[in-house]
């Protein structure tokens, strides 16, 4: 799943079986929550429209994606430093019965593989690259997906997945 390219900072990549598609990022935020016993880490993004398209799927969904994605952490200051790297699969917690991504492309659908890798953190922003694998966003090919960008400190986000 991992994506042995250098990808272009401040843009979500999307990897079709038809090509690549980039959308500039008008969000990207995390916050570190709790909730009774648990710890977790909460990032989300919202990108404009394609800045780099495949004319055939712009014609079709215009999209704007999004995701979200809630990553349990044991230990917030030993899990969130620069060089860690955190792992998710699949995108449904089945022990606790809840969803624990969601990205929005032409419809909801799951993070399947998910890798964070901490490339800076402080209390108030961190960079974070990203890569995933989504279901497919439209035909039948999984769709990867990679991001590096910048991400501020949103003390008031919370989860919005259940």
């Amino acid at each position: 799943m991992e994506l042995q390219r250098k990808i272009e900072t401040g843009l979500l990549h999307l990897f079709h079986e038809e090509g690549v598609e980039s959308f500039s990022i008008a969000s990207a935020a995390y916050n570190i929550c709790k909730e009774a016993d648990r710890t977790f880490l909460v990032v989300s993004v919202r990108c404009r429209r394609a800045t780099v398209i495949i004319q055939e799927l712009e014609d079709l969904f215009h999209a704007e994606p999004w995701f979200e994605v809630i990553v349990d952490l044991a230990d917030a200051e030993a899990d969130l430093h620069e060089g860690a790297i955190l792992y998710l699969s699949p995108g449904y917690d089945y022990v606790r019965d809840e969803h624990i991504t969601n990205f929005y492309y032409a419809s909801h659908m799951s993070i399947e593989e998910l890798k964070i890798e901490v490339l800076r953190f402080d209390e108030s922003s961190a960079r974070l690259r990203i890569d995933g694998l989504t279901g497919a966003a439209h035909g039948d090919a999984d769709t990867l997906f990679a991001i590096d960008s910048e991400f501020a400190r949103d003390t008031n986000l919370k989860r919005s997945i259940r």
